[in-house]
């Protein structure tokens, strides 16, 4: 298999050719660093952000957009599937990182933590890379500085010339469909956390409705987790049972029973098991057939309409 951040290279450079189709900017930084911007000071679109989510996954994954129905309307659903999910989803895609400078703060994931691999969920994995370039996708509402470039490149150990960064707010069209293709992912975290050998995992496929764009971050963030806590379906093949101690589906619906902008505790204080897609099915080869959780409509409904 080649490096993600070999294949995330050429999606890189895709982002660049076709910019103007895309609706993405492209910035060089006075370090030398190359940001693409998703929708932070250009309008995106749904095409940019199904190239975001690509990126996000070293190109190990498809992802697919496609129409629901919720309540009387419609919406806008994600479809990503991937035979390499340990990889592809935990060692990449995996919001893993904090990304911080003095006037920046964004959450990370993407090929570039590959290369780094000092976050906690490559002591489960034990995987490593190591290239000269350096991809990672930021949510964030503010655009990357020399700065960011500078704590990218020191922690992946290469130049700041070698760093691209992918930027977009998760309340933008691109983010919110990136946002909705991480319910696979959101499936392996919330194995690994029960205790799962994520090798074990032959196959995902996850699916989530995209929350309407807001120019409010911290409504976009809330929005796009209910649409995965609420309204998300994950599919997993699997070689062995996992541990029944624990539900595997989010319990969001039970144990906030509202929308999480109205929750009391922030965000990021929530509880571990909410973070999960709404079902969860697991397909154990040559074993039972595990279902757990159920969609809630009502609450993504009114979610969506907060």
């Amino acid at each position: 298999m080649e490096p993600l951040n070999r294949a995330a290279l050429g999606l890189v450079d895709e982002a660049i050719d076709v910019s103007d189709e895309l609706g993405v900017g492209v910035v060089e930084l006075d370090c030398g660093a190359t940001v693409i911007d998703f929708g932070i000071d250009v309008p995106g679109g749904t095409e940019a952000g199904v190239l975001f989510a690509e990126l996000q996954t070293g190109g190990l994954a498809s992802i697919a957009v496609g129409l629901d129905q919720l309540g009387a309307g419609t919406v806008p659903t994600v479809e990503l599937r991937t035979d390499q999910p340990a990889i592809a989803l935990l060692a990449s895609q995996h919001a893993g990182w904090t990304i911080e400078d003095e006037d920046f703060s964004g959450l990370a994931s993407g090929p570039a933590r590959a290369l780094a691999a000092d976050d906690h969920m490559f002591d489960v994995l034990e995987y490593h890379e190591a290239f000269e370039f350096a991809v990672l996708c930021i949510e964030t509402d503010t655009m990357p500085t020399d700065g960011v470039a500078r704590e990218v490149a020191d922690r992946v150990g290469i130049n700041e010339e070698a760093v691209f960064l992918a930027a977009a707010p998760t309340g933008s069209v691109a983010g919110t469909v990136a946002a909705a293709s991480r319910a696979a992912e959101l499936a392996m975290t919330r194995l690994v956390s029960v205790g799962y050998d994520p090798a074990a995992v032959r196959s995902v496929h996850g699916s989530a409705p995209v929350p309407p764009a807001t120019t409010d971050e911290a409504r976009g963030v809330a929005r796009s987790g209910d649409a995965l806590f609420f309204g998300a379906n994950a599919y997993l093949v699997v070689e062995a049972e996992p541990p029944d101690e624990e539900p595997l589906a989010s319990t969001a619906a039970d144990r906030i029973g509202q929308p999480t902008y109205d929750a009391a505790p922030a965000f990021e204080e929530l509880p571990g098991d909410v973070f999960a897609p709404a079902v969860m099915t697991v397909d154990v080869v040559d074993g039972p057939t595990i279902i757990d959780g159920a969609v809630d409509e009502a609450l993504l409904q009114t979610s969506f309409d907060r």
